[in-house]
């Protein structure tokens, strides 16, 4: 159990960091380098759904990989 914790701890740590790390980019980006905040949005929403776009393609193949085993 102990081992469980300690493993679950560091995941969360690494998550935390890395969205820490992505906040810092983009408010550097923002600030230092002037990119306009909408263009930011923009670039974050293309992101979310390319990533959707990729984990449904996923979805749909393991389920067909699966459904072919059969």
């Amino acid at each position: 159990m102990q081992r469980v914790k300690r493993i679950y701890k560091r995941y969360l740590r690494t998550i935390i960091l890395a969205v820490a790390a992505t906040a810092t980019f983009v408010w550097s980006a923002i600030d230092m380098f002037g990119v306009d905040p909408d263009e930011m949005w923009q670039f974050f929403k293309l992101s979310a759904m390319g990533l959707l776009f990729i984990v449904a393609v996923a979805a749909v193949l393991a389920t067909v990989m699966k459904l072919l085993r059969r």
